[in-house]
């Protein structure tokens, strides 16, 4: 299991964990309800420990499954789209995450000298406000 794996590296070398799924969504072995095995993700992999991003094959897929599992896992979910090029869809994927440019990164405010308003979510993951 990867959270085994993550705790026989020491500080100085580890590297940013990811866990990546290809699948379409669909649990076919062991435990196969998405629910519990959220929950047990969520256990296993508190705070959490590695980002965990699924890449949605298929137009069948079970997106909405995946996406929430990423998401609330420090990652994200895309679709792999059965009528374009695979391969590019993929290359793309790991540009995107082959090099982290920050991580575990924490931001602390005074309280009274700032202002932050969030208006909404892009699709994008990213906060949009002011």
């Amino acid at each position: 299991m990867a959270h085994d794996g993550l705790q026989n590296i020491t500080v100085k070398e580890k590297p940013e964990p990811i866990i990546v799924f290809l699948t379409d969504g669909e649990p076919t072995v062991g435990e196969v309800r998405p629910d519990k095995i959220q929950a047990t993700v969520k256990e296993l992999n508190f705070n959490p420990e590695a980002a965990i991003f699924s890449l949605a094959l298929g137009d069948d897929a079970d997106f909405g499954f995946l996406n929430r599992l990423s998401l609330r896992n420090s990652g994200f979910a895309r679709k792999i789209y059965e009528a374009s090029d695979t391969a590019l869809q993929l290359r793309d994927f790991y540009r995107q995450v082959a090099s982290p440019l920050l991580a575990n990164v924490t931001f602390s405010y005074q309280p009274e000298h700032v202002s932050f308003h969030f208006y909404y979510w892009l699709k994008t993951q990213n906060w949009v406000g002011d």
